[in-house]
Parts: structure tokens; sequence; C-alpha cells
């Protein structure tokens, strides 16, 4: 099987750690105690007057595996769980408590608490002594990836990745956040943008296939939401308004200037919306057809919606990832909304279902939205 990218196979680890003085039973296994987080988990049993330490164990594997067959952690067992067979009963295997690894040495300063706080928080546990090791509390390289990110965040120095794996504990990290204090990231700024915005190397392909092939709606993205409650359209049309407003990527169009294709960004561009009545058994054609929309590339802004009151109690409604429900009431609407990426050649990300930065309440009251200005929007990654 495969963990973070690389083949592993446990067989391996379990025949190395067999092969340890003092072991006399070992076994491993592929745990995902956390969903999404595959680790690799030895168990071992010692041999009569012997004992045997986990950290111990994973520092002498080190030794003779390489670094994605080693074990996130490694637990000491009185004997292998059997099954009444005589075989391993892997199910009756325990989760490793990496919380007895940790040590209870205090940060001295706050760089250090922070640090301690983030290692905490991405392994899992509740707390993490300065001198406790990154990796052998179950690290790897993809938490060691999100660390150097919230350091970058939170604490706003650059430390590299490597340093993670050569100084893994928050007592050997620490100084290195002070030396890179003046090595901090410029903030990003808005460069003059040329008269001719290019288009990025996403968008071209779409130009070129609109040449290609004619309108289509083979790149377009819709979602369908169903809406149950009485449905303001006006305030609806001015919350899409305000997300259109607020995302140039969203009012941006691809014409031709001498034969040579270029971004276009609209000072201002009305959202394609209408309501449009129907049974309940009509629902579905209305919706394929608004999902088959095709676009025109040169004079279209890429976003449309349509609402669709059906049944008198519910209502089925498709939205995009920028959009957020209305507030619930007696009747049902359903809503679609069909878009095509634009931004660099991806939909822009935003949370299905969620609520807008800017409430409802202040949509409905026509006060308009509340967001703070983008600092740089899609054309800027294509001028530099």
């Amino acid at each position: 099987m495969k963990i973070r990218g690389f083949r592993v196979e446990p067989g391996e680890t379990e025949a190395a750690v067999a092969a340890l003085p003092g072991v006399s039973q070992a076994a491993v296994t592929v745990r995902q105690d956390q969903p999404g987080d595959p680790r690799l988990v030895a168990y071992a049993v010692s041999q009569p007057g012997t004992t045997l330490e986990p950290l111990r164990i994973r520092q002498d594997l080190k030794a003779t595996l390489p670094e994605h067959l080693l074990p996130a952690a490694v637990v000491i067992l009185d004997e292998l769980p059997l099954t009444p067979n005589g075989k391993l009963d892997r199910a009756a295997l325990p989760a490793p408590d990496l919380s007895d690894l940790t040590t209870a040495t205090a940060p001295r300063t706050e760089a250090e608490a922070t640090l301690c706080a983030l290692f905490a928080d991405l392994l899992g546990l509740p707390s993490v002594g300065v001198h406790d090791e990154f990796f052998a509390l179950g690290g790897h390289s993809v938490l060691a990836t999100r660390l150097v990110a919230r350091i970058r965040a939170e604490l706003g120095a650059a430390v590299p990745l490597r340093a993670v794996f050569d100084t893994p504990t928050v007592a050997a990290l620490a100084p290195l956040l002070e030396a890179t204090v003046t090595e901090r990231r410029p903030a990003l700024r808005a460069a003059r943008r040329p008269d001719l915005v290019p288009l990025s190397s996403a968008q071209a392909r779409l130009w070129f296939l609109h040449r290609l092939e004619g309108p289509s709606p083979t790149y377009n993205i819709h979602t369908a939401v169903r809406l149950t409650g009485a449905l303001d359209a006006d305030a609806l049309r001015t919350a899409l308004h305000d997300v259109v407003a607020r995302h140039e990527a969203l009012r941006t169009v691809f014409p031709d200037t001498d034969g040579a294709p270029c971004q276009r960004i609209l000072p201002e561009a009305a959202v394609p919306f209408e309501v449009v009545p129907t049974r309940p058994a009509e629902l579905g054609t209305l919706l394929s057809e608004a999902a088959r929309y095709s676009f025109a590339l040169d004079a279209e802004i890429p976003y449309g919606r349509r609402c669709t009151p059906s049944l008198p109690t519910s209502t089925s409604c498709s939205c995009s990832s920028t959009t957020s429900p209305p507030t619930a009431g007696p009747r049902n609407r359903c809503c679609a909304t069909w878009r095509r990426p634009t931004r660099r050649g991806r939909a822009a990300p935003g949370p299905h279902g969620r609520r807008s930065p800017c409430s409802t309440p202040t949509t409905r009251s026509g006060s308009g939205c509340c967001w703070a200005k983008v600092a740089l929007q899609s054309p800027n990654w294509t001028t530099g």
C-alpha cells in the first residue's frame, strides 16, 4: 500500500523490528486512527529479562530502514493478541498513545511556547515538551510542511523545511526563528497592470477550445442545492452581485485585440439572474438546461443563476461555492448556478453551504456587503 506517496511493505518493517536485540516477537500494521492519515505502527514483545523502549527502537530502525518505512509509533506489549486459530488478531492491537512519550519540560521563551502549541496541535497531543522530537511523536513529512507554513503564518519566520528534519525539537528549532526574522517574505503587492492583460495558461486553453469548437458547456461548474423556506429573491440577487463585484475573475471576459486574446475586467457586471416558476416534474429538465448553458467567453461574464420555485413547502437549489443560503421560511425554492473555471484554470475555492463573511441581514437590509478589499486578484498573477 501507499502512505504519503511511498509504497510501503509492513512486512519489511516488521522483519527489521524482529531483528533488533531484545525483541522476541514483532508485528507491524497500518492504522488510520485519524481519517485520511494512515500510519505505520509497530508492536514489539520483549524477551524475558529485557526492557524495551519505544524511542530507542525507532532510533535503532533508522540505521536499517528508509524514512518512509519507519513506524510512526512503537507500542510495547506483554504478548501479541491471537485469534482462536492462533493467528495475529490485528483488530485487537491497541491504538498507540503517543502522549506517554512526551516530557514535561516547559518552554522558556515566547517562541518556544508558540512552537510547543504548534507541535501539539499538529500531532494531536495535549502538550509537548521542548525536548520532544517531532517525528518520534508521529510527525512525518506532510505534517512538517504544515508546521513550516504555520510558523510562517503565526510567527512571520521563514524556516526551511530541511530545518525541521535537522532540528526536530522545539528547543533546537526556536533559535532559528530569531535568525530568520530579518528574512521574512515581503508582503505581496499588486503591480501596475499593462493595458492588455495576457491570459493565464489555463485561460488560454479555454479560449483556444472556444475558438476551435465554439461555445461549449464542457468546463461549466454547476451545483444544485435545495433550500427550505421563503426565498427573498432580491436579497439573493444582491448577494450574488456582491460576490461578482468582489472577484474580478467573475467579471472577466476574453476578447480579441488585433488577433491576440487578453483579459478585460469589466468595472461593473450584472449577474444573469432569473426566477422560473415550475412544477416538480419539470425540475430535473430545467436544472439540466442550466448546467448545459454555453458561455460566450468574449462577451459574457462566467457566472449565472436560476431560481425555480416548485413545491409549496420545499425547494431544490443549485448554487456555487461562493454564495450563502438564504434564511429558512415557509416555502421551498430551487436555485441553479453555473459558471466556467476562471481563476488560473480552477474554480476559486469556497465553502459550500457556509454563510458568507457578509451576513444575510446586512444583505437583506440593502446596505451592501462588508468584505475587506482583495489585495491581489487573478490578473495580478499573469502580469507578475
